[in-house]
């Protein structure tokens, strides 16, 4: 993972699980991970070592991957999509008499409208 790809996780972790962090904790991965400032520019800017920022970092960052790895909130957000989209399609070709096509349209819609995909081909 690229330094670039690191921030983006981070980012999402921090938005993810950032109510969770004390105030400094929060600051100090913002400042790093979203406002790409050193640890020694906000050891400077918030009064402390450019230590206590690595290790006010380390902490933070084992704390929210850990709250990840028990909760999955990050990882089911991911998996959402496709899963919804896998749903709708399964839906989409339960064999249905004429007069329930309707339904199952509204149902496929249903699912769909949980999260934003584009449009599926209806076989109907």
């Amino acid at each position: 993972m690229d330094r670039f790809e690191r921030n983006v996780e981070m980012g999402l972790l921090l938005d993810t699980y950032g109510s969770f962090l004390t105030k400094r904790q929060y600051e100090i991965m913002d400042l790093f991970f979203n406002q790409d400032m050193s640890q020694s520019e906000i050891g400077e800017q918030t009064g402390i070592s450019r230590q206590a920022v690595h290790d006010s970092l380390q902490r933070s960052i084992a704390q929210m991957n850990e709250m990840e790895e028990r909760l999955g909130v990050l990882r089911v957000e991911r998996e959402l999509p496709r899963r919804l989209q896998a749903l709708a399609l399964r839906v989409q070709m339960l064999p249905v008499p004429t007069e329930s096509y309707a339904v199952r349209a509204d149902v496929v819609d249903d699912i769909l409208a949980i999260w934003p995909l584009p449009k599926l081909e209806k076989h109907e």
